[in-house]
């Protein structure tokens, strides 16, 4: 910004005097704005919001494990092809 003011042939004083006027205002009008809107909606959203229900936690590690179980348990060949032929040993 400064130099785009240096550019248009403003004293470079002026133009770093400028930039941060317009900086420091610009901050200004976000927190003015910015932070009683804040307050408004964490005030709004009440004292657990965010976080999430205990319940909902423990749900969701609940089917965790079973998903866990279910992939652990399933059943497995009970034995591996033959290497040779491609097809099961038979049982004798």
């Amino acid at each position: 910004m400064i130099a785009a003011y240096a550019a248009l042939g403003v004293d470079p004083v002026e133009a770093v005097a400028g930039t941060l006027l317009f900086r420091g205002l610009r901050y200004l009008v976000i927190l003015a704005l910015g932070l009683p809107s804040l307050a408004f909606h964490e005030l709004a959203a009440g004292p657990d919001a965010g976080q999430g229900s205990r319940s909902a936690r423990s749900r969701t590690a609940l089917s965790a494990r079973r998903a866990r179980r279910e992939i652990s348990s399933r059943s497995r060949p009970a034995s591996r092809p033959s290497s040779t032929t491609g097809r099961p040993p038979t049982k004798t």
